[in-house]
């Protein structure tokens, strides 16, 4: 934002204002309807600029929710299939040890 108020300060409206001011002359109504109108469009173009990378976050902040719930169903199901293991293993020590007992 700095860098486009910088380059707002440096049009022609802008830099007629400031000669005028620093001349001690009065800045003539028309001078600064005009450097008050360009301020309201490089605001407009700063908000969209905002706006924009705002949508393009919010979107990139969805894909990494869905990645996140994927991985949390991954290791759901690793979680279940580990218990089934265990329990196989535990079920089959315990055949095995009554054939030996």
């Amino acid at each position: 934002m700095n860098s486009a108020f910088a380059e707002a300060l440096n049009t022609p409206t802008w830099t007629a204002v400031r000669k005028e001011a620093s001349a001690d002359r009065p800045v003539t109504l028309e001078q600064l309807t005009q450097a008050v109108a360009d301020n309201a469009l490089l605001n407009t173009e700063v908000d969209q600029k905002i706006l924009a990378r705002l949508l393009q976050t919010q979107e990139e902040l969805k894909a990494t929710k869905q990645i996140v719930r994927d991985l949390q169903q991954q290791v759901a199901q690793l979680v279940r299939n580990l218990g089934h293991v265990i329990e196989t293993t535990r079920l089959d020590l315990e055949v095995a040890a009554r054939k030996n007992s």
